[in-house]
């Protein structure tokens, strides 16, 4: 990467590579998260940022949405990601390009509408993971149009089951909010609470959320603290569209987390809490069959592992690879957020520097792109801030 440190290239490469690394850190943990159970914290002298070999924790014959490469081809690899990158790289980010090129507004119907006629990947593997990956939302796009979602007692394929609101908005199109940093905070939430038709009851907020806060972060960079950017972000939005019901919703659950931390200051104590308060005494409206995908859930563990860290956003992410939940997706998430925050090169010269270059390494090898031309998807955009 030659983008000059504090520009807006810096810091959407930070965003890119951060959300990586964090799907990686979390990747090996997702099976014990789902299932609530928190994995071991490292020890003072382990690998903070650990990144097994895939072959030590995938499973070859478990594939669902065909989001792996091939055994053969992560056989030894090292900080290999899940489709939470995976569908960024082959899906997202080339329709944003050619949307771009095509001189379209990229909202979700020009995304469906590219998804049935995307060009191909040119390595059989990706192809048959993008196309897998394409046919399966196409589903599930018509299927919450229609009311007409997968057997309840079928959790896969389809995640989309009415009534019960899951992290569809942030999963598939928050990095897209990077091309938004030049609209207030209340603009983005406005386009983002309506950006996704798979989001339901709460989760509409939730993507608006998240989506104002990775805005204000990748226009401004590191000059206010991560949670402050919050709490500035957010009273706009609430000025704006009276919000507060939702953000003091989420935010009491955030709270509620932090009061039973408050004695400790061990890691593994504060993720048992989390664990424990989100997970095991979920709020009502949390608490449905997919409650580890629920994203209001997904949020308050973000913002209590950033507080129980004071604001340190890579110790939050960690926290968050090792917690209960969907522990790649919540890392993945955050890691857009923290690393719009810092920017690329800062993060080159943080303890999470190694790891970085190493899923950076691994991504590129796998998908055949490397972090500049994903960056290049984003730069230069009418709606974007290009500090350079």
């Amino acid at each position: 990467m030659d983008a000059p440190p504090g520009s807006f290239a810096d810091r959407v490469a930070g965003a890119l590579a951060l959300s990586a690394l964090g799907d990686a850190l979390g990747l090996p943990n997702e099976a014990r998260g789902l299932r609530g159970e928190i994995s071991p914290w490292p020890d003072e002298n382990d690998d903070p940022w650990p990144l097994p070999v895939a072959d030590t924790f995938r499973e070859p014959e478990s594939n669902p949405w065909n989001i792996w490469a091939p055994p053969e081809v992560t056989a030894g690899m090292r900080g290999v990601v899940s489709d939470d990158t995976a569908i960024k790289i082959v899906l997202i980010e080339p329709w944003l390009a050619d949307a771009r090129a095509r001189g379209a507004t990229p909202d979700e119907d020009d995304f469906i509408a590219w998804l049935r006629r995307r060009p191909p990947e040119a390595e059989p593997w990706r192809e048959a993971m993008a196309a897998e990956q394409a046919r399966q939302w196409i589903d599930m796009f018509a299927g919450s149009t229609h009311d007409a979602a997968c057997d309840p007692d079928e959790v896969a394929p389809c995640f989309y089951r009415p009534g019960e609101p899951v992290c569809f908005g942030p999963f598939l199109y928050l990095e897209t909010a990077l091309l938004d940093t030049g609209l207030s905070a209340p603009d983005v939430f406005r386009k983002f609470t309506g950006f996704c038709c798979l989001d339901q009851d709460h989760g509409h907020a939730i993507t608006g959320m998240l989506a104002a806060w990775l805005c204000a972060v990748g226009r401004d960079g590191p000059q206010r603290p991560l949670l402050e950017r919050w709490d500035e972000t957010f009273t706009q939005i609430d000025a704006a569209e009276k919000l507060s019901p939702w953000r003091t919703k989420v935010l009491h659950d955030a709270r509620w987390v932090l009061a039973g931390a408050t004695p400790t200051s061990r890691p593994d104590v504060f993720l048992d809490i989390i664990k424990r308060h989100l997970f095991e005494l979920a709020p009502a409206e949390c608490d449905h069959s997919l409650k580890a995908f629920d994203p209001q859930l997904q949020l308050a563990q973000m913002l209590a592992c950033l507080s129980f860290s004071g604001g340190d956003g890579l110790l939050a992410m960690r926290l968050l690879a090792h917690g209960a939940g969907d522990t790649d997706t919540l890392a993945a998430t955050l890691g857009l957020i923290v690393g719009a925050h810092l920017g690329y090169w800062a993060l080159l010269n943080s303890p999470a520097g190694g790891a970085l270059q190493v899923v950076e390494e691994t991504t590129g090898k796998l998908f055949d792109r490397s972090l500049a031309q994903r960056v290049a998807v984003f730069t230069g955009h009418t709606n974007s801030k290009t500090l350079t």
